[in-house]
Order: structure tokens, then sequence, then C-alpha cells
């Protein structure tokens, strides 16, 4: 692996380019998320194909770019991926940063734009931290006990329900559980820098590079209006809203922010915040279901890191945390006709699902979870959840176990809980935000529908 030094540290990056292979089209740098290293891209670079030069380093403080004798500072971040992009004299590049990584591409995108040609973000903000106190509780927990301590909430906070509840991803979820609790204590120290960091909403107006901004429906750790108010600040943006992904889409659905990449990159006209206008198509989000499809030598079997197999974490602690975790994380089945009553967390005689809520923090969760991954706490007692709540996003499912086609979607309740599950209705009468209620049979089974059809009623 090629190496540059940097003012305190050697920066270990990939680099797939070949001397005597075909002139890619472009060159793309990948920034990873916190907890990561470049390697979280593999997957990506795999579906992407290879007529691009893929640049994947692995940022200071983590991955192979350790020791550090300076901080990893965000603007100290931003200095050495500048230092990488000139070192390789690649011209201008296209970056993609997720997380930590795209709170990195975000600087450099308003800071050097004569370096960037298009910026992608996934999962982050161009405002300071509101939640620094759940950093400073974890920060020292990994110093105090080690990462292996918190690998349930490092990959609850990284991962959307999907992917910890899909049995086919299993083989990814043990993969990175085991990269977790393999971290160094000095882990803390970017999670440290990446809790103070502080705003760039003001740099905004600098950037002259169209921005793509992915955003998981089920990121647990920032919403999609955190990415929407980044678009809606920086002409030319487009937002896609990717329902099933979490925090790390890169890794969850690798082909399809792949297709986006692609579409993104490939599209006629790149306006610049000089137009004073955006272009049509960012005028307002959109959710995966209308991206282009995966190009075609992106199979499934390929888009998994080579040393997927990893061993289990055998005999420790944290294994059966993550285990008894993910039971309680599992994602609702929506109820169908041909399913057994009682599947779900659900009071019938309420007509009322059934969560839980930490007697520390007072998060809620459902369904209920063993741990608070809002605080670490332990301590969680059972609370019926709102009735009402507004439809977030929503697809029409024609192929499954149960008859098709029905609608599934996702249902804001207060509490900042979010659910999936059914939604009855007429299809052409569903929208983003629209005001629903939980229905209830008496056999427990459950479902959602627009308050002005009758939700709440007994099936």
């Amino acid at each position: 692996m090629p190496t540059i030094e940097v003012p305190g540290a050697t920066l270990f990056y990939r680099d797939d380019s070949q001397a005597d292979g075909p002139v890619p089209e472009r060159t793309a740098v990948l920034l990873h998320s916190l907890f990561f290293d470049g390697s979280m891209f593999d997957p990506l670079r795999t579906a992407l194909g290879t007529n691009t030069r893929f640049l994947c380093p692995d940022l200071r403080g983590q991955g192979r770019s350790r020791p550090t004798l300076l901080p990893p500072e965000m603007d100290r971040l931003c200095s050495d991926t500048v230092a990488l992009i000139e070192a390789v004299g690649g011209g201008r590049v296209d970056l993609v940063g997720s997380s930590l990584g795209g709170y990195v591409a975000l600087r450099i995108a308003a800071r050097r734009p004569d370096l960037v040609e298009t910026c992608a973000l996934l999962g982050c903000t161009a405002e300071a931290e509101r939640r620094p106190e759940v950093f400073a509780a974890l920060e020292r927990r990994l110093r105090d006990h080690g990462a292996a301590s918190s690998v349930a909430e490092l990959t609850y906070t990284m991962f959307g329900d999907e992917f910890l509840a899909d049995p086919a991803r299993a083989a990814a979820r043990g993969h990175w559980e085991h990269r977790f609790a393999g971290l160094d204590s000095t882990v803390a120290d970017a999670l440290r820098e990446v809790s103070r960091r502080p705003g760039v909403v003001g740099e905004l107006a600098r950037i002259r590079v169209p921005l793509l901004l992915l955003a998981g429906g089920q990121d647990h750790a920032k919403r999609p209006s955190d990415l929407r108010a980044v678009a809606d600040r920086v002409p030319g943006s487009r937002l896609v809203v990717l329902p099933g992904a979490g925090h790390t889409p890169v890794v969850e659905e690798p082909a399809t922010v792949a297709a986006e990449l692609d579409r993104w990159w490939r599209r006629p006209v790149r306006p610049t915040a000089d137009d004073g206008r955006r272009d049509a198509e960012s005028a307002e989000s959109e959710t995966a279901s209308t991206a282009a499809p995966p190009r075609r030598d992106s199979r499934p079997q390929d888009l998994l890191p080579p040393d997927l197999a990893a061993p289990p974490i055998r005999g420790s602690e944290a294994r059966s945390v993550v285990s008894a975790a993910r039971d309680q994380a599992t994602t609702p089945t929506p109820p169908g006709p041909e399913q057994p009553p009682g599947v779900a967390p659900v009071s019938p005689a309420d007509r009322a699902l059934v969560g839980n809520r930490c007697t520390d923090c007072g998060r809620r969760f459902f369904p209920g979870r063993r741990l608070c991954f809002g605080c670490g706490g332990l301590a969680l007692e059972e609370v019926l959840l709102p009735r009402e709540g507004t439809l977030y996003s929503y697809t029409r499912v024609h192929v499954s176990s149960a008859p098709p086609p029905y609608t599934l979607g996702y249902v804001d309740l207060a509490e900042d809980v979010r659910v999936l599950a059914r939604i009855e209705g007429p299809p052409d009468r569903l929208r983003s935000e629209l005001p629903v209620r939980l229905c209830v049979t008496e056999d427990g089974d459950w479902s959602f529908a627009p308050i002005e059809s009758g939700g709440d009623e007994h099936a």
C-alpha cells in the first residue's frame, strides 16, 4: 500500500491505478466514516467498475494511518487529503465522503474548489454536533473499556434496521462487528474531534461544485433533513433518500450507491453555483427507487470485502451483547393475511404498539431493545407508543411471500420513533408527510392507514 508523509503522520492509501492499464475516465477520492477505514469502499469500487481511478486513504489516526503525533482535527484531515490529491497529480477529482469523510469532503469543496470536479456526501451535516454529550459518553467508554465493550452501540449507530435484521447480510455484519471490536482505544481521539468540529454553514456559499447528497432513511445518527439543509444552500445539488439504508449506505447498499454515483458523474450538465439557479432535478428530493440500475458487472456476490469471512469474536462478552441487542433490533415484518398473529410487539387491548423507553435519557425505541443506544443505559421500561404519526416514505411491493401487491412504508411517530409497517389505502392517495393512524385487529395484526380513511378502526 502506498503512503505519503504529512505533518505528524504517515498516511496510507489505496490506489488501484495500473501503469499499463487503460486511462481512467476520472479519479475519485473516497473518504471513510469514523470507526472504518478505506476498505469500507471495496464493495462500492467493485460495483462501479474499472474505468475510475480510486484513491482511498485511511484518515489520520485510523486504519493503517496510525499512530499520529498530532490530533486528528477536522482541518488537519482536510490538509492531509489535499496533500494526497496534489501528490498524485490527477487534476480535479470526484470526492465521495461518508460521515466523517463527508465532513472532510464538504470542507475541501468549499475551500479548494480548484481540486474538485464533483462532491458526494453521505450521513453528514454542515452544522456543529447537536448532541456532544452522547459523543462524550461514548468517548469515555472507548477509553476506559475499549471498543469491544461498545460493539453493539457502534453497530446500531452505523447501520439501519434492515441491514441489522437481514439474514442474507449476516456475513457483512459479522465482518464489521469483528473490525469494531478490534479498534484501538485511540479511536476515541478521532471521535472527540468529530464531536468538537465547528459548523461550516457559512462556508457553503463558497462551494462551486455540484453536490450529490445521499441520506439513509433508517439513519440512527443523522436525519435526511440534515443533508437537505446543505442541498438547499448549494445550487445544483441533488438529495436522494435511500429508504432501506442507515448511516453507512456504502456498506449496506453499495450497488444502489454505485448507481447513484454513476448517474451523477455521467449527467450531461454540471451546474455550478455561478449559474445562480438550481437544475430541475434538484428542486425536490428523490428516493432510490428512481435510481438507475447498477452496472451489469455489479454482481451481489462480488460486493463483499475479500476478508469478509473474518472469524467471529468467540468467547467475548461483546459478542453476547451484540447478539442480545440484535435479538431486539430486528425490523418487524409488516402483517399480512397469511401472517400468524402476535409477531409484532402490539397491545390489541390498547390498540397501540409497545416499545420501550430508557429511564436514564428518555429515548424511545421500537421494537423494544435491551440496551439504550443513546446513552448506553440498561434500564428500559415498556411504553405504549402514539397511535398517530406521519408517513415518511413508502414503496409498492409486487414480489413477496405475503400476497402482493401491498404498500410498505416508514411512519414517523412522536418521540423520534420510526416504524416500518404495511400502509393501507389506495397508493395514488399516499404522499410523504401524510397523517396516518394505527389499525390493530383483534388477532394483533397491525398496519397504518390515512386518518381520513378510518385508521384506528378494527380491521
